[in-house]
């Protein structure tokens, strides 16, 4: 077997497995928080600990690659993530859970990136079409799998095997690293931005921390308000130093394009009515509607065959319309169909829910190739690899914040007054993306296309 494919191998069980994670939790969060008594903010925290820690190692993937060798940082991200799946499945508490969950999060924000860049680096450049299909392989069946994989597994053994599943799929995906993959030239890069990357861990930890404890009691309250003050001094601090530093973290100065900061403003517009429906679906699907998780998990998949069918006709579509129409129908139907859902209840047929998610999904599937492209019109490589960088951790907090939001109304309102906010929210947020969006220009190719990271 050629080598190029070796590597594609290891690099698709890595990439598998770390989507595959971030697609089961959600639906894991009714179980857990009977099993262990927890409050809305501790069932979301155990969401976003993985998310926001990935947003924060992220950015720093490339200068690992540099300086440690693209081979070392992607088996010790592995190895990384595949302790804390196994913490994860033994976990005593929902406190331990968030710890291990953050741990797999250090190893997940390498992961992918460092994967790519070694998936694209073994193809010669006349076949990098090639390796974008065999990403495109875990991207598109991960999503559809893991919910249905992780509603079985739920029902039929624990919520502890939507991890334990990771070890072993890790451990060979680590062994066959070791054997197959070869080391790049290690280069000394630029300096590590230390300052940058400290606060800006500190700054996002603290407004996690303040938007996690919001649900479960009131809102004008020290637990609160004081993380949420310090966290955004210690950003404004961390906004300050990027700007300043020759060679910063995250290179901030890429907002100063208009397409860059309209495409990034739409993308988390997008990402937080994402992050918010997909956090709220499960509870309300295994609750007042009383599914199982394998049911639940089920009807949720056909959220990601309409994100998959969409996300392929794309560029076709852009093709005809233009990139701006396609966005602008895929956020308005996201936006719709997510308020769709305050409209449901127990009446509500497994067959309309469905048909929902899948509405949902395909219109949130049209915004995939516009938002991967638009951001980067007119720049050069060196920039679009910051840019893409940028727009990875952007989406990221953008699931974040959705999480966070629709998580209050459910802790602060109770049944289906609390459902129907949380669904009003994550829809309207979706819809003001849409006058943004109209600022993007609408032709139908780019000077440079960037790749998906995560």
């Amino acid at each position: 077997m050629a080598l190029k494919y070796k590597v594609a191998i290891v690099t698709v069980f890595a990439l598998f497995v770390d989507l595959l994670d971030l697609t089961t939790v959600n639906l894991a969060s009714p179980t857990l928080r009977r099993e262990f008594g927890a409050s809305i903010g501790l069932a979301q925290l155990a969401v976003t600990a993985y998310v926001v820690t990935v947003a924060i190692v992220m950015p720093a993937s490339g200068w690992a690659a540099d300086r440690f060798g693209a081979k070392r940082t992607f088996l010790f991200s592995l190895a990384v993530f595949t302790l804390g799946s196994a913490l994860c499945g033994a976990a005593w508490s929902m406190h331990a859970l968030i710890a291990a969950r953050a741990m797999q999060g250090i190893g997940g924000g390498l992961l992918v990136p460092v994967g790519m860049a070694i998936l694209f680096r073994a193809f010669p450049e006349q076949e990098r079409a090639t390796a974008s299909a065999i990403f495109s392989v875990p991207a598109a069946v991960a999503p559809a799998l893991g919910p249905f994989l992780g509603g079985i597994l739920i029902d039929a053994a624990s919520w502890r095997w939507i991890f334990l599943i990771n070890v072993p799929i890790g451990i060979l995906g680590f062994g066959l690293g070791v054997l197959w993959l070869k080391e790049n030239r290690i280069e000394r890069g630029g300096p590590f931005d230390a300052r940058g990357f400290v606060l800006g861990a500190l700054g996002f930890m603290a407004l996690t921390i303040a938007l996690s404890s919001a649900p479960d009691g009131p809102l004008m309250r020290p637990g609160i308000l004081i993380p949420l003050l310090g966290g955004i001094l210690i950003l404004a601090a961390f906004v300050r130093i990027e700007l300043k530093t020759d060679a910063p973290m995250v290179d901030l100065r890429l907002f100063e394009g208009r397409d860059f900061a309209v495409g990034n403003a739409t993308m988390f517009l997008a990402s937080v009515g994402f992050g918010g429906l997909l956090f709220a679906l499960p509870l309300l699907l295994q609750g007042p509607h009383g599914f199982s998780a394998a049911r639940a998990g089920t009807i949720m998949a056909t959220h990601a065959v309409g994100i998959i069918v969409t996300t392929v006709a794309g560029p076709k579509l852009i093709e005809r319309v233009g990139r701006r129409i396609v966005l602008a129908i895929g956020l308005l139907g996201s936006g719709v169909s997510t308020l769709a859902f305050a409209l449901t209840d127990q009446a509500t047929s497994q067959l309309l829910l469905g048909l929902i998610l899948l509405v949902a999904g395909g219109s949130f599937g049209l915004t995939v190739v516009p938002l991967q492209t638009a951001p980067f019109r007119g720049m050069d490589q060196a920039q679009i690899a910051r840019g893409t960088s940028m727009l990875s951790v952007i989406r990221q907090l953008g699931v974040v914040i959705g999480t966070a939001a629709v998580a209050v109304p459910l802790g602060q309102m109770a049944g289906a007054a609390g459902f129907a906010t949380a669904f009003i929210l994550a829809g309207l947020l979706i819809l003001i993306a849409v006058p943004i969006a109209a600022l993007l220009p609408s032709g139908n190719r780019d000077q440079a296309e960037p790749r998906h990271t995560h």
